[in-house]
């Protein structure tokens, strides 16, 4: 099983996720961890810092499973793949990122789209869980293409009468 590890591009270092990751998951999966700015050196996963927006997409597109921070961006980007998607949101009190990426992280669990990880020590049950297809997702609709498409659609009855 391939899994993704995404940490985006915040300049927080998120080594609670890039930590358990390798750790967790590494030894017995084919893990690819994207450090950011993180601290850790991974002993079990391959890994990289940045890289190109075409390069991230083609490896969100080899995963089977991608585990991501809360990012808008991030977690977007894995579920316009339809990717199974386990969402760990940064936390401000941790010194992860500027402000919590918890509510985000909410409204995707809500909406069916993301397997949320509010406890680091869950993710590998979750994951397991994920490659089980235990989790039933639903698939991504960005909430901006209904508007537009509502916004159209009474335009056209507007201009019909």
């Amino acid at each position: 099983m391939i899994i993704l590890c995404l940490t985006g591009t915040n300049p927080y270092p998120f080594d609670r996720l890039v930590t358990n990751v390798d750790i967790e998951l590494g030894p017995a999966n084919n893990v690819i961890i994207q450090l950011g700015n993180s601290n850790y050196t991974p002993k079990h996963s391959k890994s990289f810092n940045f890289c190109e927006r075409d390069e991230i997409f083609k490896l969100i597109n080899n995963a089977d499973i991608v585990i991501s921070q809360g990012g808008y961006g991030s977690m977007t980007d894995v579920l316009n793949f339809k990717k199974p998607l386990i969402a760990v949101p940064r936390y401000k009190d941790q010194n992860e990122s500027q402000d919590n990426q918890k509510e985000l992280v909410d409204y995707f669990a809500q909406k069916g789209y993301a397997i949320p990880c509010y406890k680091i020590e869950n993710l590998k049950e979750l994951v397991k869980k994920a490659s089980k297809d235990e989790f039933k997702l639903l698939p991504y609709k960005a909430e901006s293409n209904i508007k537009i498409s509502r916004i159209i659609e009474d335009f056209i009855k507007i201009n019909k009468n």
